[in-house]
């Protein structure tokens, strides 16, 4: 039935005959394209740049194209050098039933946000955390949406899909693909907000990941990230 959910079992693992196809390779190879852009280093670049006055909106127009860029290679890597299919990191033909879980799940990761950063903040933190969120909130609705989109496809293919589905297939353990993939996306938002946000982000990041696990699917992770980047 449509209406329930079914989770496909992580195929088991098997490696290329081929080596270089292995994902003992690819995979870190991967994470190095998902996390090359969003180093420290780049930051001290950018603050570089705005003191020369470079407008934030070319690093805005930049970072939609890098987004972009990441999955586009994401998808070469998968197809055309491990030689695997989408569905080996979590990416099927959209159904309603992923609408629908998208929207529970953005629903559900609201109002637990807001006892999260309760319980795990404290006053003077819950307040920069929402300076730093009305700060993207106060951008234009057209490019807020085309941010919102292109973060939403590239964390949760990286992150979500591909991250949990080699992680599980290498260790045999969902718990550590998910910790593991929750952390990395942590970092990268460490690297341009502070504590008090990418504490108070926590709960959502890992929330998709559960999310994941539950649907084995990445088309309802992107609807409830979109939602959560579109919708502050």
């Amino acid at each position: 039935m449509d209406g329930v959910p079914t989770p496909a079992a992580p195929e088991p693992h098997r490696e290329s005959k081929v080596w270089w196809r292995s994902i003992y390779l690819t995979s870190p190879v991967v994470m190095l394209i998902a996390v090359a852009p969003y180093t420290r280093l780049s930051l001290r670049l950018y603050q570089a740049l705005r003191e020369l006055g470079v407008h934030d909106s070319l690093w805005q127009i930049s970072g939609v194209g890098t987004f972009f860029i990441q999955v586009g290679l994401l998808v070469v890597i998968v197809l055309f050098w491990e030689q695997r299919p989408f569905a080996s990191f979590g990416v099927h033909p959209p159904k309603l039933i992923d609408l629908r879980w998208g929207i529970a799940a953005f629903i559900i990761i609201e109002v637990g946000d807001i006892f999260w950063s309760a319980s795990t903040l404290p006053p003077v933190g819950v307040e920069s955390a929402r300076t730093q969120l009305a700060t993207w909130a106060a951008q234009s609705e057209p490019w807020k949406i085309l941010l919102a989109i292109s973060a939403s496809f590239f964390e949760e293919s990286y992150f979500r899909g591909y991250m949990i589905e080699r992680v599980e297939e290498i260790t045999g353990s969902m718990a550590l693909g998910a910790i593991l993939s929750t952390a990395v996306d942590l970092y990268l938002h460490s690297v341009y907000w502070d504590t008090s946000f990418v504490i108070s982000i926590a709960f959502s990041e890992f929330s998709l990941a559960l999310l994941y696990l539950w649907r084995r699917s990445v088309t309802s992770c992107v609807i409830a990230h979109f939602l959560m980047d579109a919708l502050p």
